[in-house]
């Protein structure tokens, strides 16, 4: 191993320890034996919540490095491990119950034994993935001409600079900088421009989704089932294809679908760690890409409506959309302060009538291509029909609250990429076919992943109303 990996993998090690420290911070893991069963989870929270507040910091020419990482991973760990204490410490603060998946009593034991195989084989393909990616070099143009340019601008100036991001000659002025940023603290970490272990970060990020994932279905849905539906979101040829070449739809889709899989969950269970996850998966996703807002924005939507009968949901709810909104708030103000347009559309458009008659002829084609692409098996597997099959059992098992969310979620988004390309100003050929099979991988992620959640456990009780009561698991 060289220098330059043992520096990278020392920094997604620090990682890590923030995010350790910070699920009992953010309340993902307020005890000791939360903690113990949601660790998996650390390393995606890490990098989520480290690239919202690098993106931000960037914008005032703060630049984190190994250095910094450092020192917060250590006040993380000291503060999460005083959190915890002092709750144990706090005798009139009951503690709080384990997880219904975390009982041998009520799981069956095979059942945990497949859904760890599938899990493990995931992971061997992450692996196996991150270690073909330290040799690949940086070539697909979006790659380095977008966010290896964004990258290397932030390490090169120490921060924003207007010269590169405020400057309509380079691509995509208005694509948020959360992937930038992390690659960016990456080249920090190893002291140069590296167009190639960059990969490898991405490759980790694969092997954070698969832990993360797993701690996120267990609640709310047998262990076999989540394990199997990450083997089939991991293999499913598209996703290490895309992942290597530095696009952000990939990572993207990883952050999205956790949150919308996390959503799912707490609209099952009401553990509330559940939404805090979701809410921090949702805006580091909305930080990524452009229309990672769009589909974070359709997610919170949808959950708000679901919540809109019972007030202390609907609260909640409500505070889940506040943390995206001010995860994307700097970003947003400087895109405004600097009048930076995106390349390919203009929001104004979806107001204009008069712009959409005009090119209401390109909806039939757009909507073709896309259902073409969310059914391509060669690319995505059976993601859609492990939804489409997930999706019948919750009607017959009456798990009504979830399939809603899941199902609103993916119309909405679906509808608001169909507008996207109805407004472009570009023409759709050839952007509509070069782009149609990466813009689809959030919602084919984001299905498959819900899937057991849908499908539910085998001692869940029912709810046949969007807004029902049902009895808390873990706060």
């Amino acid at each position: 191993m060289s220098a330059d990996a043992a520096r990278l993998l020392l920094l997604n090690v620090l990682v890590l320890v923030l995010g350790l420290g910070l699920l009992p911070l953010v309340r993902i893991a307020p005890s000791w034996s939360a903690l113990r069963s949601r660790w998996p989870l650390a390393y995606m929270v890490g990098v989520a919540i480290l690239g919202i507040v690098d993106a931000t910091l960037e914008l005032v020419h703060v630049p984190l490095g190994l250095i910094e990482v450092a020192v917060l991973a250590a006040a993380s760990a000291v503060g999460g491990s005083f959190r915890l204490l002092d709750q144990r410490a706090r005798p009139d603060v009951p503690a709080p119950q384990p997880d219904p998946a975390a009982r041998d009593g009520r799981v069956d034991r095979l059942s945990v034994v497949g859904g760890l195989i599938a899990l493990s084989l995931a992971l061997a393909l992450a692996a196996r993935a991150t270690h073909a990616y330290a040799v690949r070099p940086l070539r697909e143009y979006d790659g380095w001409a977008i966010y290896g340019a964004k990258a290397r601008a932030l390490y090169e100036f120490d921060g924003v600079s207007d010269g590169v991001f405020a400057n309509p000659y380079y691509d995509a002025p208005t694509h948020p900088l959360l992937l930038p940023s992390l690659e960016a603290i990456g080249f920090r970490a190893i002291g140069a421009f590296d167009p190639v272990l960059l990969h490898v970060q991405l490759g980790l990020l694969a092997i954070g989704f698969a832990g993360a994932a797993w701690v996120v279905l267990r609640p709310a849905s047998e262990p076999l089932l989540a394990g199997a539906t990450i083997l089939a979101v991991l293999s499913a040829p598209a996703v290490f294809a895309q992942l290597g070449t530095n696009f952000a739809d990939i990572p993207l889709a990883f952050f999205v679908s956790l949150g919308i899989a996390s959503v799912a969950a707490w609209l099952s269970t009401r553990a509330d760690w559940l939404l805090v996850a979701g809410a921090i998966f949702l805006a580091a996703g909305a930080l990524t890409k452009s229309e990672g807002m769009l589909f974070a924005a359709a997610a919170l939507v949808v959950l708000l409506a679901l919540s809109c009968t019972r007030r202390r949901q609907f609260v909640r709810a409500g505070s889940a959309a506040v943390v995206v909104l001010v995860a994307v708030a700097p970003w947003r103000l400087y895109v405004s302060s600097n009048d930076l347009r995106h390349p390919d559309y203009e929001l104004s458009h979806v107001f204009d009538r008069l712009f959409l008659a005009d090119n209401w002829y390109r909806v039939e084609p757009v909507t073709r291509e896309l259902l073409r692409q969310l059914t391509n098996t060669d690319s995505w597997g059976l993601l859609l029909p492990i939804f489409a099959v997930s999706l019948a059992v919750a009607v017959l098992r009456l798990n009504v609250a979830p399939a809603l969310f899941a199902v609103a979620w993916l119309v909405v988004s679906f509808v608001g990429l169909l507008l996207v390309y109805w407004i472009t100003i570009r023409p759709l050929e050839p952007n509509l076919f070069n782009t149609s099979n990466r813009t689809v991988a959030t919602l084919l992620l984001g299905a498959g992943l819900v899937a057991p959640v849908l499908i539910g456990r085998r001692d869940a009780a029912p709810s046949t109303r969007p807004c029902a009561r049902r009895r808390r698991t873990a706060s």
